[in-house]
């Protein structure tokens, strides 16, 4: 069965190999007119950093951002500011105590539950969205652009790219063949590429062979970094630890691109749960809400902190947590030498 599979995708690799190359083709040819400033890039004054991937999600640009906002809150008036992907709405908003994820999108809402002190906005034009929040919170002084780096028509100050330790970049193809958006060279155009999901182990080797790979420029940076979960989790008015859910069974839902991280982790655990899966981004319905509930019957639901958002507004016959990620280094040495570059590349 495992070599019919492997037969069958290698087949439907090769009949989108045509579309992989036209699409190569567009997104190379508007990267070169940008290159060429033909068409333009737009600086802004206002100190900011974009973080970005060349994969279609799964690379941990959420877990970067939330990291940001807790090592900048406290120095600078905050601003995120997403596309806020499948969102309900157009044009520009600011989160507010009426927000929702169907209206700002799932991440972005996530980010205004968690940071209320902050200010949270989305809009599909990026340059629209700066002027708008500069004019509508003046005192803003960092801006952090969540998915920036196919939106070529702002010039970031400084530009982070996520990519995994198991499935980098530079071992992708193209879309649809595989999951980049653009060209794998790409990443030349940023400071810092971040590694994320990787091991608890890490040995030196292993980083070596790995930055072979990237094949990095002269005023490039890289850290690698883990993840890594909270020993509680939460409701919006209860926090319970994880591990007294060991004597009994519960309920794991996901909506996320990657949940493979989640899983090795509750399973090396030794917990006990019937999972359900939905794909990324995916906005619940009733049906779904449904579903969930006769699996749980008085069963604890787990989610993710993104899907809890989506979820909490339907649910009402059940128990439903979230479990907090965070994103870490392998050592306080390597926090602080990443703390400190961005800290001088913002002066």
């Amino acid at each position: 069965n495992i070599i019919f599979i492997l037969i069958a995708m290698k087949i439907v690799r090769f009949l989108l190999f045509p579309i992989a190359i036209i699409y190569y083709l567009f997104s190379s040819c508007r990267n070169i007119l940008f290159d060429l400033k033909i068409f333009k890039s737009k600086y802004y004054k206002i100190p900011n950093i974009g973080v970005g991937n060349l994969s279609m999600g799964g690379t941990g640009k959420s877990v970067l951002i939330i990291y940001l906002v807790e090592l900048f809150k406290s120095k600078f008036n905050l601003a995120i500011l997403s596309r806020g992907y499948k969102r309900k709405s157009k044009g520009f908003f600011i989160a507010n105590s009426e927000s929702s994820a169907k209206l700002i999108g799932d991440e972005p809402y996530q980010f205004h539950k968690r940071f209320p002190e902050i200010t949270v906005a989305v809009s599909e034009n990026r340059n629209d969205g700066v002027k708008k929040i500069l004019k509508e919170i003046p005192k803003t002084q960092l801006i952090l652009f969540d998915d920036i780096l196919q939106h070529r028509s702002i010039n970031a100050h400084l530009r982070i790219l996520t990519t995994t330790y198991d499935s980098p970049f530079f071992k992708d193809y193209i879309f649809p063949v595989g999951n980049l958006r653009e060209s794998k060279k790409g990443h030349k155009r940023v400071d810092i590429i971040l590694v994320t999901k990787c091991p608890k182990e890490l040995n030196e080797n292993d980083r070596y062979n790995f930055l072979k790979g990237i094949k990095l420029e002269s005023y490039q940076k890289v850290f690698f970094t883990k993840i890594s979960y909270s020993l509680n989790i939460y409701s919006r008015n209860k926090k319970i630890e994880l591990l007294s859910l060991i004597n009994s069974e519960f309920i794991l839902v996901t909506g996320i691109a990657d949940s493979s991280y989640l899983l090795d982790y509750l399973n090396s655990k030794n917990l006990k749960f019937t999972y359900i899966k939905y794909p990324d981004h995916y906005n619940y319905t009733s049906s779904d809400i449904s579903h969930i509930s006769k699996k749980a019957k008085n069963q604890i639901v787990l989610t993710t902190e993104k899907d809890y958002w989506r979820l909490n507004p339907l649910v009402e016959n059940f128990h439903l947590y979230f479990l907090p990620i965070k994103m870490s280094f392998f050592s306080n040495e390597e926090k602080i030498s990443f703390d400190n570059h961005l800290k001088k590349m913002l002066n």
